[in-house]
């Protein structure tokens, strides 16, 4: 390479590095919110998206990510930020939803952000202001589900105390057997919480109720319905990729995958006829009330 070519090309590497790189827009979030209030195409209502264990959890958390990468709100994960925390929060004492109540004036706005998702139902001054979302799945179904999941692949708890009481109630689970497991679930928490969840849908003022077979056979609907009711545009390219997060559902009974088949009405199947038999009968005013 003679002289002037040497010049040249030193020049060119110059010119390239002097080139201004495009620097990221610090204040994109909150120049979308003043558009969206002028253009008043979005209320910007804040959401709750209420739903339960063993009920696509990891799709709706990369669901409302992608919701707010695509929109003027922001989303708030509760739930998955007091886990993370483990030892730094009193996890044994006061469970995350309670904490939440305890300081919602702290941790809820009115605008602008999508809460969830949130597996317990939450009632604050304002709450029916929200927009409430509940994504539910059969609580028969869930109960089986969360007998493999909290028998054999659920992650242990961070937080040291709560860790050895997972690991206790673990060895409880398998030890009692899935009969035993989801009758005794049936008379805890799972169906207050459902019944729960029907007072806090009639008392809000906007609500939308999405199911879990929706999601699984229908996700493009299901999708849709979620992005109207927020109104919100999703590209094209991201419903392809949550579509595909979503399907196929495993195939078989793989008792160490954590996402297993994720089919419904696996409890006829799994459950002894006699347990689903006091099952159901315990369940009826939730299956009535939610459509199961």
């Amino acid at each position: 390479m003679n002289k002037l070519h040497k010049l040249v090309h030193s020049a060119k590497r110059a010119f390239k590095k002097a080139e201004p790189r495009p620097k990221p827009d610090l204040f994109e979030t909150e120049k979308r919110r003043i558009l969206a209030c002028q253009t008043q195409s979005n209320d910007l209502r804040s959401a709750l998206f209420f739903t339960m264990h063993k009920c696509a959890s990891n799709f709706s958390t990369t669901l409302l990510i992608e919701l707010a990468k695509q929109s003027p709100y922001k989303s708030i994960n509760y739930e998955a930020a007091y886990w993370d925390l483990g030892n730094q929060v009193d996890q044994t004492t006061t469970p995350d939803h309670e904490f939440m109540l305890r300081h919602n004036e702290m941790l809820f706005s009115h605008f602008g952000e999508i809460y969830g998702p949130l597996r317990q139902p939450l009632d604050f001054p304002g709450r029916e202001k929200f927009r409430n979302i509940f994504f539910l799945r059969d609580p028969r179904d869930v109960l089986v589900s969360m007998f493999y999941s909290f028998g054999y692949t659920h992650p242990e708890p961070l937080h040291h105390e709560e860790r050895i009481r997972f690991l206790k109630t673990r060895e409880e689970i398998v030890a009692q057997g899935i009969d035993a497991y989801v009758l005794k679930e049936t008379e805890g928490q799972l169906l207050p919480r459902l019944l729960e969840y029907n007072r806090l849908l009639q008392s809000s003022e906007a609500s939308l109720v999405l199911k879990y077979d929706e999601f699984a056979t229908q996700t493009e609907l299901f999708l849709k319905r979620v992005t109207d009711y927020l109104q919100i545009d999703l590209s094209a390219e991201s419903v392809e990729r949550l579509a595909q997060m979503a399907s196929p559902l495993r195939q078989g009974d793989a008792v160490l995958e954590h996402k297993r088949s994720g089919k419904s009405g696996q409890w006829k199947d799994e459950l002894k006829p006699e347990t689903a038999e006091i099952m159901n009968a315990k369940f009826k005013p939730a299956l009535d009330l939610w459509g199961f």
